[in-house]
């Protein structure tokens, strides 16, 4: 809060809690795949579109493009 307030920046302890609520939401996945992991299906699904987009010219393995850090 003092940094935020040292840069001139409207906020308070409500507000603040509340974002940090919504952040906590987005870690947390209804799916089953761990937070910070990126799922097969989720890959192959983004992977599909940048293919019909042209932003990418061809499939690239999951596992050459996802390494896990912790297999936790």
């Amino acid at each position: 809060m003092s940094l935020m307030k040292a840069a001139h920046v409207p906020t308070n302890r409500a507000h603040q809690s509340w974002m940090l609520d919504r952040v906590l939401e987005l870690f947390n996945s209804d799916d089953g795949v761990k937070s910070g992991h990126l799922s097969v299906e989720s890959f192959k699904q983004t992977q599909e579109l940048l293919l019909k987009g042209d932003y990418i010219r061809r499939e690239i393995p999951y596992t050459e493009f996802y390494i896990p850090l912790i297999n936790k």
